[in-house]
């Protein structure tokens, strides 16, 4: 008798998941097992709502998987020596951290003559299946996106559902993080989504992916598809998004399609290079001229950097966890181009405060906003929070929602209240300075000083 073990990491389905597709149809019994790995939950805040994320999911697949906590290197040899595994299967994660401890788990199996195998489930194309004419991977997004949709076109196979033959798995009863508090964790002050992605697809597709294209950069609307979570952590498929979004063609469709393919080519960056966690894509940015000044930072992470369509965004993502996609691409302009500061330090913050952090896309998307990465924004690009504001949020209801102290600031202010005088300001009751900040920097100024910054350094 054949007896495999699954193990799960950002693929939490069990259902057109590929490594768990092979192990059912190959052998008789499989035992699936989560490991809630230390080495990462001990650099978390105790409170992570990411973690209580985790936990509710987990509490859902109770009884069809073990749940273990520890270092997931010693945790996942002795649980498939525990259970007599033959070979354990895993899908394949690209940080350089998982894939420094599967290298360590496969050599540990070898010796205790257990196979390990790992396939490719999280993206629809690794780095080695989309490159140029040279062989080379790409560096610019547009002909990779049109190299990828040719490949696609060619190799439809890639859509197909890995079945699952859930008959073939073992109950479980085993679990070693019953609560929070087992693991050293408490609950979080912000509010966890429903673990159930299926109606958020069922709804987008059906109300708002047409419109995607002329909706999706204004976050007072409910216009994006709310996916980012459970594509994340592999609630769903990736395969089952990319065949529901081709199932029709339409320019939403279209765009929503090329956002989905904006995060595989991140992921083939890191592929292909992994320095780009800790340092720019373009190496001749290595030693940039970052500002280091404590207080701007501490200001715009608090979301009190005078600038309130920054502000709603950092305040956004404070209090939910979440934050809208253009206004992730404003928030990152304005720590880097107008505040003048290292994207390393909104990358992490960003990394410790995402429902839906991934390294790849954080990584890329900074890199992209502080014209360091690969087809990065020219570096005379940058984001005027003024006009962003007043382009993509008019009326100011996406302000007025996470800057509550200026509700009554009428329309003509809303996008710069410094601009209201004293007698105004007491009449809209939003004192500059003392009920909400002036702005901290000049913006015309710093952006003329970050342009001429990357004149200099050629």
């Amino acid at each position: 008798m054949s007896k495999a073990l699954v193990w799960l990491r950002r693929d939490l389905r069990l259902w057109d998941n590929h490594a768990l597709s092979l192990a059912t149809n190959n052998h008789d019994e499989v035992d699936i097992v989560f490991v809630f790995d230390k080495n990462i939950l001990d650099k978390l805040p105790k409170d992570d709502h990411r973690v209580e994320f985790l936990f509710q999911v987990m509490d859902s697949m109770k009884g069809q998987i073990s749940i273990l906590y520890g270092d997931p290197v010693e945790k996942i040899v002795d649980f498939a020596k525990k259970k007599k595994s033959d070979i354990v299967y895993a899908n394949r994660d690209y940080e350089s951290y998982a894939k420094d401890r599967d290298a360590k788990v496969k050599d540990l199996l070898f010796e205790e003559s257990i196979n390990f195998k790992s396939v490719k489930d999280q993206v629809l194309f690794e780095k080695d299946q989309v490159l140029n004419g040279k062989g080379e991977f790409y560096k610019v997004f547009t002909p990779y996106k049109n190299r990828y949709l040719e490949v696609l076109n060619q190799n439809k196979d890639e859509l197909k559902t890995h079945k699952v033959d859930k008959t073939k798995i073992n109950n479980s009863k085993i679990n070693e993080a019953m609560e929070l508090k087992d693991i050293g964790f408490k609950e979080s002050d912000i509010e966890v989504p429903s673990i159930d992605p299926i109606k958020k697809v069922k709804s987008f597709l059906k109300n708002s992916i047409d419109e995607y294209n002329d909706k999706r950069d204004f976050p007072n609307l409910e216009a994006t598809s709310g996916l980012s979570l459970y594509i994340r952590f592999g609630l769903v498929s990736i395969r089952s998004l990319f065949i529901k979004a081709m199932d029709d063609k339409s320019k939403g469709r279209s765009i929503w399609i090329s956002e989905l393919i904006w995060r595989d080519f991140y992921s083939m960056l890191l592929q292909a290079d992994d320095r780009i966690e800790d340092k720019p894509f373009n190496d001749k940015y290595d030693d940039f001229k970052w500002d280091k000044d404590k207080k701007l930072l501490k200001w715009w992470k608090e979301g009190k950097t005078g600038f309130p369509f920054v502000d709603a965004g950092m305040r956004q993502l404070n209090t939910t966890g979440f934050m809208h996609n253009r206004v992730r691409m404003v928030v990152a302009s304005h720590l880097t181009k107008t505040l003048l500061l290292d994207y390393r330090e909104g990358e992490k913050y960003l990394a410790q405060k995402l429902f839906d952090f991934d390294l790849a896309s954080n990584n890329g998307g900074w890199q992209w906003a502080s014209s360091t990465g690969c087809d990065a924004a020219p570096y005379f690009r940058v984001f005027n929070p003024y006009r962003q504001s007043e382009r993509f949020d008019k009326e100011g209801e996406y302000i007025k929602k996470y800057v509550p102290e200026l509700k009554n600031v009428p329309k003509k202010y809303i996008h710069d209240p410094s601009k209201m005088s004293d007698d105004e300001q007491k009449e809209y009751g939003v004192i500059i300075g003392k009920d909400y900040p002036a702005p901290i920097v000049d913006y015309s100024q710093n952006r003329k000083e970050i342009i001429q910054r990357f004149k200099d350094h050629g």
